[in-house]
């Protein structure tokens, strides 16, 4: 895409369903060109966990607004180029450019000032201990050789899972050196390549 699309889309549902709060929606930056530079794809990768982090500015005006809802951020990276999302479940088709609005505002607020380092603090110590206790799993297949099974696939790079979780370790350097920031002034402020689909 070249601009900013926004569709809005069906599902059936059995009769007599109840289809209040049932409906989804995916805000999506599309970032052509990320998929080049692996470090700074790493970078939002560890983003998207700042953002969905319950403790996010973002999910905070999220809660305000759509209280019946729940938000998820996600890079994705098996498409023709990467992408950056905000998915809004359990809501409604009308909660579109309401969800629109609160994702564009967080994106503003950390181009400006990047994450509070307390949150980044606490987030990293969280995915740091669920990394580590990944370990002890008793699924290694699942908990850890497809999550490097699949992010070679996409990535080209058979370490790229692995210099995942390192990144999750340098959370506070990066947001301290500025590279939040940069990276959603790079990628997602004031982007043209948008998708805003609603599934109702």
């Amino acid at each position: 895409i070249t601009e900013p699309v926004v569709l809005s889309l069906p599902f059936p549902l059995e009769q007599g369903s109840n289809t209040e709060n049932a409906s989804f929606i995916i805000y999506g930056f599309v970032c052509p060109g990320l998929r080049n530079d692996l470090e700074q794809e790493l970078v939002i990768n560890t983003m998207t966990d700042l953002f969905a982090d319950g403790a996010s500015g973002l999910q905070q005006s999220f809660r305000d607004a759509l209280p019946y809802g729940t938000l998820e951020s996600h890079i994705v990276t098996m498409g023709p180029e990467d992408a950056v999302t905000f998915i809004a479940k359990n809501v409604n088709p009308e909660d579109a450019e309401v969800f629109r609005e609160i994702v564009d505002k967080a994106i503003a607020d950390v181009a400006e000032n990047g994450f509070p380092a307390d949150q980044v603090d606490a987030v990293m110590a969280s995915l740091e201990t669920s990394a580590l206790l990944t370990r002890e799993s008793g699924d290694l297949v699942e908990d850890k050789i497809l999550p490097i099974i699949e992010y070679k696939v996409y990535s080209g790079d058979p370490w790229n899972y692995l210099d995942y979780q390192d990144g999750l370790f340098q959370m506070d350097k990066w947001n301290a050196q500025g590279l939040y920031k940069k990276a959603v002034c790079d990628w997602l402020a004031d982007s043209r390549t948008t998708a805003l689909v609603t599934t109702w």
